[in-house]
Parts: C-alpha cells; structure tokens; sequence
C-alpha cells in the first residue's frame, strides 16, 4: 500500500514539472547558479543536501527546466512520506492517504 501511495505522490510532483510553468524564472536561474560550483556550495552550505542534489543534476549532460525542478521535487517527496507515516500511526489509513494527497496537492 505505502509503495502505490509513494509512486502515486512522485506521479503528482513530477506531472508536467518541466512544462508547468512558461520557461524559467530568474530566480531559478539564480539557484541554478549557486548549484554550478562546488566551491560557492562549500562557502555557503546553508541548505547543503538541497544544493548538493542540485549540484548532482547539474553535472547532467541534460539541462531541461525539468531537471532543475528535480531535487525540490525530491525532496518534496521525501518530506511527504514522513509525513503519511505519521498520519498512519496517528489515524489509519483513510485519513493517511486523504491527508497526504491534500498536503501534496496544497504545495
């Protein structure tokens, strides 16, 4: 069950991720830039598992709109499945895979 919740959720998040908006904000481009260089993530590691995620994908020979939204997407992902364990243990399954969608969706 968590397996088919977990696929639906990523499903959700990665719908139309590089086309959703049109083209690139300047503040992507901006955080894309932080992500370019080991060095500049070093010198300023607030967020570090964000930008190293980033700094991964950019090493990507493809570079889409899509692959930049990747890691906030990721970790999108990964702050929902505590999220649905805690809504399990919490209230039981109806309310867990009701409350995740609408937290999911909500964002």
């Amino acid at each position: 069950m968590y397996a088919s919740l977990v696929i639906a959720l990523f499903l959700l998040l990665g719908y139309r991720l590089g086309s959703l908006t049109h083209g690139v904000s300047q503040a992507e481009w901006q955080t894309l830039g932080d992500y370019s260089s080991f060095h500049a993530i070093i010198h300023n590691p607030l967020n570090l598992p964000m930008k190293l995620v980033g700094w991964a994908t950019w090493h990507i020979p493809l570079h889409s709109a899509a692959l930049m939204r990747l890691p906030a997407a990721l970790f999108g992902l990964g702050t929902l499945i505590p999220f649905a364990y805690l809504l399990k243990r919490w209230y039981g399954m109806r309310m867990t895979v009701l409350g995740t969608l609408v937290f999911a969706c909500s964002g």
